[in-house]
């Protein structure tokens, strides 16, 4: 199979959903993009076309159970299998999120949410619900963000916001992409503003520093950084890049991978300025 670097023309044309670097091997990193699956075994540096078995164009999501990636896709589920992919269940149908909760995957579709605990067998648990976006744990939760609002799974799937979300994610605070400006909850029921009130946040990902959370929001136009827990976004990096997705490094908060449309996927570093 051939290796490819990471802005050679297939990667660097395509639009690139997800970025996904597994707990237990971190020299892998998955690409899911509108043109399949790249993968990095050396953390990025060479990437490959990795999409044998896999029988779907567009990947929208990873996640990883009991040692397996999987891959959410415009076909359903796909499971790797040492060298290739099969498939995993929910097949002919878009599923865009994928996220594992205490030992159980969940999925989230056009319409619908979906477990599965065992053997690749899915159970449809929510119906009540337009697309799914992403989903992500805070509190011990489990929230997923969607075009009807920011749901909450309790004894139930409930809507907490109507605020349609295309992006969350968590560490000491839940933060929310949207259509206008990205929304913080310290509680995760109570949404408010923060320093970035307008345009669309695809992608919302947060670094830990001593002191404070460092917040990357992955816009139409660049990426938005605030450095002071989402009270003002001040920073400014990568203009006029189509953001999709934003990984940042476990190992380095100022370390953030993101994922565009027409210019690949970029290691960018950013430090506050003193």
């Amino acid at each position: 199979m051939k290796k490819m670097l990471y802005n050679d023309l297939i990667i660097s044309t395509t639009l690139i959903n997800k970025l996904f670097i597994p707990s237990f091997n971190k020299n892998l990193f998955f690409a899911g993009t509108d043109n399949g699956i790249f993968l990095s075994e050396d953390r990025g540096k060479y990437f490959e076309y990795f999409v044998d078995g896999l029988s779907a164009t567009k990947v929208y999501d990873f996640a990883e159970l009991n040692g397996n990636v999987f891959a959410a896709t415009d076909n359903g589920v796909f499971m790797l299998d040492r060298t290739k992919w099969k498939e995993a269940g929910i097949p002919g149908r878009n599923v865009y999120a994928l996220i594992n909760f205490k030992d159980t995957l969940f999925a989230g579709s056009d319409n619908k949410i979906f477990l599965s605990s065992h053997k690749n067998k899915w159970e449809e648990v929510y119906s009540n619900v337009l697309r799914v976006q992403a989903f992500s744990k805070f509190n011990g939760k489990l929230y997923a963000a969607s075009s009807s609002g920011i749901l909450v799974l309790k004894k139930q799937w409930e809507k907490i916001s109507n605020v349609i979300a295309l992006s969350i994610a968590s560490n000491g605070a839940l933060y929310a992409g949207t259509y206008s400006g990205v929304l913080k909850s310290t509680d995760g029921i109570n949404f408010e503003k923060t320093g970035l009130t307008q345009g669309t946040i695809r992608s919302v990902s947060v670094g830990v520093t001593l002191n404070s959370e460092i917040v990357y929001a992955g816009t139409d136009n660049g990426l938005l950084i605030s450095t002071d827990n989402g009270k003002n976004f001040n920073e400014k990096r990568l203009e006029k890049t189509h953001i999709f997705t934003t990984l940042v490094s476990e190992e380095d908060p100022y370390k953030v991978y993101v994922g565009t449309w027409g210019r690949g996927i970029i290691t960018y570093y950013f430090k506050q300025t003193p």
